[in-house]
């Protein structure tokens, strides 16, 4: 940390910003190099704590147990997870402490993994949501995936995010039908395809991302939108229902 403040003056904001956000994960992940990390790091415990209508000693009895268990979680006392042992993390995984400005303190969030749900490094599940991996089913996250609250994912074949992508409030992914719907002349076709998003992919809030669909790097989706097809263009900004494409070369921050 000394080095970074030392060198701050030569770094852009978003840059700075960005490594000492990094710095913090580091030391929310347990890697406390000195006595002022660690003072750092029980002052930032508290007050996130604080803003997530937590109890200070319920949140560090539940960071111990799920310890216990092998896993850097973080969460609020409403999270429930079932399957636990089918959840890996590669860092401090957050449940319903960020964003918690539009989310109740009774809200509850609800994690079911029957099959495998990878998460990597510095990502959060805001409060409230639903994630459910079925048994034949993967969930693969890159670092720093970010969503808001009231997200919805149901899966019964894959959902693979890479890094840094925003997920807004009750956004969906749901990559079955579970139904199907034939008619005259239709092919048999399964009910179920994976979802795939690139890295630094922005999804509004109330958009529903289908089965099979692929978004490439850079994209944004409008809020309320309805994606069912592939964003195969980086950095294109889809938006409507049915989703298409509106613009191309967008940049987001």
């Amino acid at each position: 940390m000394a080095a970074l403040e030392q060198h701050s003056g030569d770094l852009p904001d978003r840059q700075l910003h960005d490594r000492r956000d990094t710095a913090w994960e580091e030391i929310e992940a347990g890697q406390v190099r000195s006595p002022a990390d660690a003072i750092r790091m029980a002052r930032r415990f508290i007050s996130a704590c604080k803003e997530a209508d937590a109890s200070v000693v319920r949140s560090l009895l539940g960071v111990a147990r799920y310890r216990l268990k092998g896993h850097w979680i973080w969460a609020h006392p409403g999270t429930r997870i079932r399957g636990i042992e089918n959840l890996q993390t590669s860092g401090l995984l957050k449940i319903g402490i960020d964003y918690a400005d539009i989310a109740h303190p009774e809200d509850k969030t609800w994690l079911r993994v029957d099959g495998r749900m990878l998460v990597g490094a510095r990502c959060k599940i805001g409060r409230g949501s639903r994630i459910h991996v079925g048994r034949e089913a993967t969930v693969c996250w890159g670092n720093g995936v970010w969503t808001n609250t009231g997200v919805l994912v149901h899966v019964s074949r894959g959902l693979f995010i890479g890094d840094d992508c925003l997920l807004g409030w009750n956004t969906q992914f749901v990559d079955d039908n579970f139904h199907t719907v034939t008619y005259p002349g239709s092919k048999t076709d399964s009910t179920a395809k994976a979802i795939r998003i690139g890295n630094r992919v922005w999804v509004g809030n109330h958009a529903i991302i289908g089965r099979g669909v692929e978004i490439a790097d850079g994209c944004v989706v409008a809020a309320g939108s309805v994606v069912t097809r592939p964003v195969l263009e980086p950095g294109s900004l889809v938006a409507g229902v049915p989703a298409r494409v509106i613009r191309t070369g967008v940049e987001w921050c």
